[in-house]
């Protein structure tokens, strides 16, 4: 018999930012839509079916931690995608152009994050050739790629979308995770140093360095390849590659997959939504986004966790402070050097 235990929402501090302030005043400021015609909405509910079905399907396929709640999750933003393109096609056709592509929607926003100049709310398509630009101070965001891609722009970062899987990175620092992209597709990020590639994987690309004049790809899991004219380097999980601009020798460097070095990647990472999640999904989920490998001390726990579920919310916490939700459900744990240890309280 499953139990069930909930995250109490009182403790969870209020994460919510003047984005949704600014999605309100924006719609009300807009005035009243005209009703969106059967045969259209018939369209949009189609379309979101078929990204539904295919979406399940890979989740069938690919089913570890509780892809299902994820995927529900990026359904929405699809059809919310397809909404948005149908409501704002008036005012493209008044404009004479054809309506842009929708390559991306936005996921979370932490301080000031600008779209062409303008500030962006969660909730909002993207399209190609979109320029994204985040605050020097406590900003930052994440994006989900049409193709199930999901990337986090850290603060000071200006990067322009190119495509549905690709993007011009100018400064600053994105990471990358491709675990949940249809059909293993990757993604290429291209900056003035050379082209990086992914191969299923989580990674960052950074430029830093004084006056932006380094190049840094760090792996995280999986594997990247960083072309550069003719030559090709080669990156595997727990590598970094380096590239100063007055060099032509990538230095090649092991680091760890967690730690300090990742969190502004945690600050930046949609929240799980965990009604309803069984406990070992939302464990592998925390394991995954911190890069600590999940062990159980024993294999009751192990057992337990598969069917026991959570109700509630964690909205506002990273991935590693989101484990206080654990209190009272019988669940201890420990966070040690690259391990999550889950144990009796």
């Amino acid at each position: 018999m499953s139990k069930h235990f909930s995250a109490d929402p009182s403790s969870i501090p209020d994460a919510r930012d003047s984005g949704e302030v600014g999605i309100r005043d924006l719609i009300q400021g807009a005035g009243p839509r005209p009703a969106v015609p059967s045969e259209d909405l018939a369209r949009i509910r189609s379309f979101a079916k078929e990204q539904w079905r295919e979406m399940a399907r890979t989740a069938r396929e690919r089913s570890r931690f509780g892809r299902n709640t994820t995927l529900l999750a990026l359904a929405a933003s699809v059809l919310l995608a397809v909404a948005l393109g149908w409501w704002l096609m008036p005012e493209w056709a008044e404009w004479g152009g054809p309506a842009p592509e929708l390559v991306a929607s936005v996921e979370l926003v932490r301080g000031q994050v600008l779209v062409d100049d303008s500030r962006v709310a969660p909730g909002s398509g993207l399209s190609a050739a979109a320029v994204l630009e985040t605050g020097r101070e406590a900003s930052g965001t994440a994006l989900r790629l049409i193709g199930g891609h999901s990337v986090r722009l850290d603060k000071d970062t200006r990067v322009r979308l190119t495509s549905d899987s690709s993007f011009e990175l100018e400064r600053g620092a994105v990471y990358v995770d491709s675990f949940l992209a249809a059909d293993g597709a990757g993604v290429e990020v291209s900056t003035s140093y050379g082209l990086v590639k992914d191969i299923g994987t989580q990674f960052e690309v950074r430029i830093g360095g004084r006056a932006s004049t380094e190049l840094t790809v760090r792996v995280r899991e999986g594997e990247v390849v960083f072309e550069r004219g003719d030559v090709t380097h080669a990156a595997k999980a727990g590598e970094e590659l380096t590239l100063r601009r007055d060099s032509e020798v990538v230095e090649t460097a092991p680091i760890e997959r967690h730690g300090a070095a990742w969190d502004w990647v945690a600050r930046v990472t949609p929240p799980m939504e965990i009604e309803g999640a069984p406990i070992a999904s939302y464990l592998e989920w925390v394991s995954r986004e911190t890069g600590r490998e999940l062990r159980y001390s024993e294999e009751a726990l192990a057992k337990s966790a598969a069917t026991e579920t959570l109700s509630g919310s964690i909205e506002g916490f990273t991935p590693e402070e989101s484990l206080s939700i654990l209190a009272g459900s019988g669940f201890g744990y420990q966070v040690d050097t690259g391990l999550l240890l889950i144990k009796k309280p």
